[in-house]
């Protein structure tokens, strides 16, 4: 189900003027809106927001360009922000820059949103009770600049402690996948080196590599807490900007331009509930029923009762596909 947003989330959370001149951009099959803070300093941190066709650009492969650059004597940064709402689904950024070889004081986001007070006027919800009850935001971000690691996934609702896990990964390539899959209960984060959208295990995730219990952990989180948005007017975000309270004067701290390039953006719905699909893969298969066999007669039967046995028909279609199972399970 797509959800046509009125505002981007510059106009959501900051509220800028009719003014400041719009531009959208055409990329990765939809239309995105390119902020633009009309010189002034806007948040996250103090940041000047560019829609410049010097800042973000679609290059002639379709890849999306955000530079971080100096105009004078301004830093300013960038972001799109989508036009349109989508829903419960999965999430994909395919990156092509080595964002571990970024000055540390810069951050790529890719992340949906929408601002607490929104969420409060279309739920029960009250921001600043201190209650989760206005979750509004699931983050990607990559920088050097919050401790040690340079991979973070975080939910947040502005009245309770964000629940969030980070990596620290040295890439040895410019190509990073970065997903999250979200749902009413649960938020799934993984990242992977390469280009893989799309495909269910890739081959090389990101792992931890700082010293401790947690070195060679997969880069993944799972959370099924109370900070999960619901699925309201959010929309998907990319943003590159600089940290601090002087960022728009200060620049990075190598002093040099940024530049991120994003190869593709990907939205997948959820799977639609079919019965029998236990493995959740959208399919009725001989996978599923290998799920049932191999936990055939296990728990209590209904009312205390001994488990039903199949009429001769019955038994011998289980038998067959238990034929297929293991013929199958042979041929891998």
């Amino acid at each position: 189900m797509l959800k046509f947003a009125v505002l981007s989330a510059g106009v959501l959370a900051i509220g800028l003027s009719a003014a400041v001149e719009a531009r959208t951009i055409e990329w990765s099959g939809y239309t995105w809106s390119v902020r633009n803070s009309g010189g002034a300093q806007q948040g996250p941190n103090a940041n000047v927001w560019s829609n410049s066709t010097d800042s973000v650009w679609v290059d002639e492969e379709g890849d999306l360009h955000l530079k971080i650059r100096k105009v004078g004597n301004t830093w300013v940064a960038a972001e799109i922000d989508l036009t349109e709402s989508l829903s419960y689904g999965t999430y994909e950024w395919e990156l092509s820059t080595q964002y571990d070889q970024l000055a540390d004081n810069v951050v790529i986001g890719l992340f949906t949103y929408q601002s607490p007070q929104s969420v409060a006027n279309q739920t029960s919800g009250s921001v600043g009770n201190g209650v989760a009850d206005t979750p509004h935001e699931i983050d990607i971000e990559m920088t050097g600049d919050w401790g040690s690691g340079n991979l973070f996934y975080t939910t947040h609702d502005p009245d309770v402690t964000s629940p969030s896990k980070n990596f620290y990964q040295a890439l040895g390539g410019d190509y990073t996948t970065h997903r999250f899959t979200w749902a009413p209960d649960y938020i799934q984060w993984n990242s992977y080196n390469g280009h893989v959208t799309g495909v269910a295990n890739p081959e090389y995730p990101i792992v931890e590599q700082r010293p401790g219990s947690s070195y060679g952990q997969v880069a993944e989180f799972y959370y099924d807490g109370p900070v999960i948005p619901q699925d309201l007017n959010e929309i998907p975000i990319i943003n590159f900007w600089i940290t601090g309270n002087n960022a728009s004067t200060a620049g990075p701290f190598d002093g040099q331009e940024q530049e991120l390039i994003i190869h593709s953006f990907t939205y997948t719905p959820l799977p639609e509930d079919i019965p029998g699909d236990i493995n959740g893969d959208g399919f009725v298969g001989l996978d599923d029923l290998d799920i049932i066999l191999n936990h055939w007669n296990e728990g209590t039967p209904p009312s205390g009762g001994s488990p039903s046995i199949p009429e001769p028909a019955s038994a011998m279609l289980l038998g067959a596909s238990a034929w297929f199972v293991i013929s199958h399970r042979s041929k891998r």
